[in-house]
């Protein structure tokens, strides 16, 4: 049968039972509006004086809207398709095209002023209208029915059944088929982010799940390989009805949107923006994945209050066998606060390296499987790959056989910061540390958060010359304390060893422990990267491309492993390759601030300087590093610029003290350069570590002066 299902508006748990009306027999829902009784039978004391009765099974009902009639069935009742706390959704006929649709008419009683909600309604329409997409029901018309005041709209009538109807009567989904509807999802809600559109009530109950095999076309379109396709359907809906005041009074319909997936800022009339839907598709997820709500409660302050704790229930998520980078990313998006959830092309990128990684997996596990080694499939973990913030401090049980934690709070926390840790910004780490540091409040005895901490301190020493020797102590102490802990903890050793390179120029101990890291952990992919990093400082390009590949296959979707064999390539005078690394980076998140200061890099030693100038540029704007300006400074004097170049040494001089060597290298100043080499040298910068290798030194490589430095940082000429 064609339909679209009825839902339960605050889509309880799986097996939750509900009730009936006595008065109608009609299924009760649990809605915001419960209090208030029947659906049905509120509906049938009219939308003011204004309304027609809707009646399910009425002969008298309105039967026409417009060009739209409601088809009736064999007994002559309305055929009604589903209903909610909004409206009631029924089959009608579009006399004029003669095509089947489905008509929603809106429950407006109690939205406001009833023209200013006329003037609203038409408003919104038109605006939700303008979006086409796939994964979006199409709307036909909306539009005021003179004679009774009903807003109602048509829509494309869809074969199929909701997620939330799914979930109920096969069970969760499993996490492989979750993050392909995300995926599409993402998509529809980046369309509309472009025409300035919000759900403001995405739930499984609007999520239309259909045969792919119904609309091969649009599949093909899509790119997708899964059986399903995906249609959000009340698109701008919620906001078309929204009453103007209080959105806090549910009672008279100023809320817009179903309380157990709203976000936090929907319940406060604060500001709306895509990230609103990201948080409610993030609850949706988790109820796919689990047929469970991320927050309890049943009533909107309870669910609030749960909000505001931000204390998940992770433990359903691994019950389903969510991957780790999944779990990581569910927690991004019900983050409490909307500037802490991924946008749309952060979440797009994110979620293609969960499937990526997936399907990785699953070819890997195949093969296995037919080798006869499921003991070390089972090693490897069954359900999935770690993401790189857990693989960046080794597998969950160290070789004592100890587990991280216990307190699932903890490990949130841990999470957390290892997601903002991630993004590779001051801001981030400085949030990063936050999150650490409240796992070590929950359990003092958590290694991991320890090294986490560590990894905070030591990449925050690289953006400041004056706490540099600080942070550096501060991460030295975390690393330690996290090996007494666990001594075979392999992240905190690989970490060590980064502190010994960049820092210490302690080149044996770098080398030392990054191999111990590897040692515990032969699949961690970080301690194969930091290592890479090392062998490359020494000039051994072989065996770094060999450590840097290796790194890659554990991770393939990692931007900054990806980025980082781009710059080894470099470093290797194989510039080609490198750009051509460099490129496939950046389409993976062309974003990624890293990825385009070492193009820049690769097109300036290219002679490409227009365009080594505007990934310079991109750099800059995308990292905020104020500094970047010094590396379009060196290309002005590659093109001879002086002029441009001098122009940039003095804005630089200005605004810090360390002169800014890159500028005089490119302008041919050797004792400008090899100035402010020294000045680096004194506060420690990891500039020291590239000496023996970064081509754009080449220039006063054979100075006594800059032989004698690279002395000084234990590296041979």
């Amino acid at each position: 049968m064609v339909k679209i299902p009825s839902s339960v508006e605050d889509s309880g748990d799986v097996g939750e039972a509900g009730s009936v009306c006595p008065g109608c027999g009609a299924q009760l829902e649990k809605t915001a509006a419960s209090h208030l009784g029947c659906l049905v039978c509120l509906l049938r004391v009219g939308l003011d004086d204004r309304a027609v009765s809707i009646q399910a099974g009425r002969p008298e009902l309105t039967n026409q809207f417009g060009t739209y009639a409601i088809v009736r069935r064999d007994d002559g009742s309305p055929w009604e398709l589903g209903r909610g706390a909004m409206g009631i959704t029924f089959r009608a006929l579009d006399t004029s095209l003669n095509r089947a649709v489905a008509l929603k008419v809106i429950e407006t009683n109690g939205a406001g002023d009833y023209g200013a909600v006329r003037t609203r309604f038409m408003r919104e329409a038109r605006a939700a209208a303008t979006l086409r997409h796939d994964n979006v029901a199409t709307v036909y018309q909306f539009g005021i029915r003179e004679e009774t005041g009903q807003c109602f709209y048509a829509m494309e009538l869809i074969e199929g059944e909701t997620l939330e109807e799914r979930v109920r009567r096969t069970g969760p989904l499993k996490p492989s088929a979750v993050m392909a509807i995300a995926q599409q999802v993402t998509g529809a809600l980046a369309a509309a982010e472009k025409h300035g559109l919000i759900h403001r009530d995405l739930k499984p109950a609007n999520l239309m799940l259909v045969s792919m095999e119904s609309e091969p076309t649009i599949a093909r379109q899509n790119g997708q390989s899964d059986a399903l396709l995906v249609k959000i359907i009340d698109f701008g809906l919620a906001k078309a009805i929204e009453g103007e005041s209080d959105p806090m009074s549910l009672t008279r319909g100023g809320f817009a949107g179903t309380p157990a997936f709203a976000s936090p800022e929907q319940f406060s009339n604060g500001l709306l923006d895509v990230r609103t839907d990201i948080y409610s598709l993030g609850a949706t997820l988790w109820f796919a994945l689990t047929g469970k709500r991320p927050f309890g409660g049943q009533s909107v302050e309870e669910i609030r209050q749960a909000q505001r704790s931000s204390k998940f229930p992770v433990e359903q998520l691994r019950a389903a066998h969510a991957p780790s980078g999944l779990i990581s990313l569910l927690l991004s998006m019900l983050a409490f606060e909307p500037a802490s959830r991924p946008g749309t092309q952060e979440l797009t990128v994110r979620l293609r390296r969960c499937l990526w990684q997936a399907r990785i997996f699953g070819k890997k596990s195949r093969w296995m499987l037919a080798a006869g080694v499921l003991a070390v499939l089972a090693a490897s973990t069954l359900f999935g790959f770690r993401s790189l913030h857990d693989a960046r401090q080794g597998p969950e049980k160290g070789a004592a056989g100890v587990r991280s934690t216990a307190n699932s709070e903890a490990r949130e926390a841990y999470l957390k910061g290892r997601y903002f840790w991630d993004k590779r910004t001051v801001d981030g780490y400085k949030k990063a540390g936050e999150y650490f540091k409240q796992a070590i409040a929950l359990d003092p005895n958590y290694a991991q958060a320890y090294a986490g901490l560590g990894d905070t301190y030591h990449f925050l020493a690289g953006s400041s010359s004056d706490s540099r020797k600080d942070y550096y102590a501060r991460s030295k102490e975390a690393y330690r304390r996290a090996l007494e802990l666990n001594p075979a903890l392999a992240g905190a050793h690989a970490s060590l060893g980064l502190v010994a390179m960049n820092y210490d120029w302690d080149w044996p101990t770098a080398e030392r422990e990054f191999k111990r890291a590897i040692e515990l952990d032969p699949d961690y992919a970080t301690g194969h990267h930091w290592y890479a990093e090392c062998l490359i400082a020494l000039g051994r390009f072989d065996e770094s491309l060999r450590e840097i590949e290796r790194a890659r296959e554990l991770e393939p979707l990692s931007l900054i492993i990806n980025t980082d064999m781009g710059k080894i390539l470099y470093y290797a005078r194989r510039t080609d390759e490198a750009k051509k690394q460099l490129k496939e980076t950046l389409n993976l998140d062309p974003n990624f601030a890293a990825a385009h200061l070492w193009l820049g890099w690769v097109y300036a030693e290219q002679k490409e300087y227009d365009p080594a100038i505007a990934e310079f540029q991109t750099y800059g704007q995308l990292s905020g590093d104020t500094s970047a300006v010094g590396n379009v400074g060196f290309v002005y004097g590659r093109m001879g610029k002086q002029r441009e170049a001098e122009q940039v040494l003095e804005t630089l001089k200005q605004r810090d003290s360390v002169v800014p060597t890159n500028v005089c290298l490119g302008m041919g100043d050797n004792n400008c350069a090899l100035a402010g080499l020294e000045a680096s040298y004194k506060v420690h910068d990891t500039a020291m570590t590239s000496l023996k290798v970064a081509p754009f030194y080449d220039s006063v490589r054979s100075d006594p002066r800059f032989v004698d430095l690279m002395r000084r940082v234990n590296l041979t000429p």
